[in-house]
């Protein structure tokens, strides 16, 4: 995983493209990253409050936080 991870809450593993997904309460954002920690990526780090959960659904192609 990158180190520059401020506090997870919530994680979401899409298994379908292994990716894991998740939320970072610190940082105010929604994060992705290849199970090898590569290709990280901030997904939305605006308009969020407390991001506490996540949810990946590989197969309609959705993102979920809470």
């Amino acid at each position: 995983m990158p180190s520059d991870i401020g506090e997870v809450n919530g994680l979401s593993v899409d298994y379908v493209n292994k990716h894991l997904y998740w939320t970072d309460s610190r940082r105010r954002s929604v994060e992705v990253a290849d199970y090898d920690g590569g290709n990280h990526r901030v997904l939305i780090h605006t308009g969020l409050a407390v991001p506490r959960g996540v949810l990946a659904d590989p197969y309609n192609k959705y993102g979920y936080s809470t």
